[in-house]
């Protein structure tokens, strides 16, 4: 039985790091784990089992001294040479790969890819983001073994690397989001929710556009933005020029967004390039639909008339939430909308899996 380390660059309240938590804490009832971050962050808005233990890398200083704290500790758990029991590593995002390659030989090493990272590093980082990618991928030929989120992701992962990945869906820490849980009002107007970065991948002016139109239909609605970002000026700007100020609420950064999350009909999410939005898994947890647009893995997530509904172009947006929202409302109970495979019982099973194969 091997000690787990699951790798991640910060305790910064970001996709990736909720998704390193949820896996931790599913694992924690069944052996040792410890969650280490290399930076120093403002704290995860999720809870971390007490059963988790903290390794702050960063107290250790420079890069190198970090990596040689890691090392120590993966030796102490075991290193990679015992038959039975030793060391495994699953790390999240690219500084944690990053320091993951470089103490590949203390631990058997497994990398959760959590997006399609070309197309994610050419939007944050410009055009050398390409190349940054590319660079990525290939360093990942000497991991143990890669995982990826959707089946398209994997079809990529096996472009740059030459090696089959296996393919586990994102998912959520389920049990806290039960306190939030709520129906829906069937006479109240429509709302809607946005949740993430405000950012021209995300597309939260397309969104905009939309309730342009149908409160140019004369659709009663509200829409709750939740997040910051480098388009939020130019976001309220568009609010006040179209007088959308009575139905659109620029939150900003909101520290625990669940309460408007379940009280809306539909999460939008007009994104170009998704991995597995973690705030798409989290809705369909309290039981509201999203709708997405068809790009990427959001195929294997959306079940259409179950779940939400995919969009291809902007301008089938509007419909696409208008039926989404009649969807929640039809519900016959507020249960979880998810698909199985993104459940957090299975998925940290099949993470447990790779860790004890040899």
């Amino acid at each position: 039985m091997r000690e787990i380390f699951v790798l991640i660059p910060s305790l910064h309240p970001a996709g990736p790091v909720k998704g390193a938590i949820a896996l931790a804490n599913a694992l924690a009832g069944d052996r040792p784990v410890t969650l280490a971050h290399i930076k120093a962050g403002p704290g995860a808005e999720a809870a971390v089992d007490p059963a988790v233990k903290l390794l702050a890398l960063y107290e250790a200083g420079s890069w190198r001294a970090r990596t040689h704290r890691l090392a120590m500790a993966l030796e102490q758990a075991g290193g990679r040479g015992r038959k039975e029991g030793g060391a495994a590593m699953i790390s999240f995002c690219l500084s944690a790969d990053a320091m993951a390659l470089q103490v590949r030989r203390h631990a058997r090493w497994i990398s959760s890819v959590r997006g399609n990272l070309p197309r994610n590093y050419r939007f944050d980082y410009g055009p050398p983001g390409v190349a940054l990618a590319i660079a990525h991928l290939t360093s990942l030929r000497l991991s143990d073994r890669v995982v990826a989120m959707t089946e398209p992701m994997a079809a990529q992962i096996a472009r740059y690397t030459g090696r089959n990945s296996k393919v586990i869906g994102n998912f959520v820490d389920e049990a806290p989001l039960e306190a939030f849980r709520r129906s829906p009002d069937p006479q109240a107007p429509y709302t809607f929710a946005f949740l993430g970065n405000l950012s021209l991948r995300k597309q939260p002016h397309v969104l905009l556009d939309a309730v342009r139109r149908l409160v140019a239909q004369g659709v009663k609605l509200q829409v709750d933005v939740m997040g910051e970002g480098p388009m939020l000026a130019a976001l309220t700007e568009t609010v006040q020029k179209n007088d959308l100020e009575k139905q659109v609420t620029l939150h900003g950064h909101v520290m625990c967004p669940y309460r408007l999350l379940a009280r809306a009909d539909a999460l939008v999410l007009p994104s170009l390039s998704e991995g597995m939005s973690r705030a798409v898994l989290e809705a369909m947890q309290l039981g509201v639909p999203a709708v997405l647009r068809d790009v990427d893995g959001n195929r294997a997530l959306v079940h259409e008339g179950r779940n939400g509904l995919l969009f291809a172009r902007d301008a089938d947006l509007p419909s696409a939430m208008l039926e989404a929202a009649e969807l929640r409302r039809k519900q016959a109970a507020c249960g979880s909308l998810l698909p199985q495979e993104f459940r957090q019982g299975p998925c940290a099973q099949a993470f447990l899996d790779l860790v004890e194969a040899e």
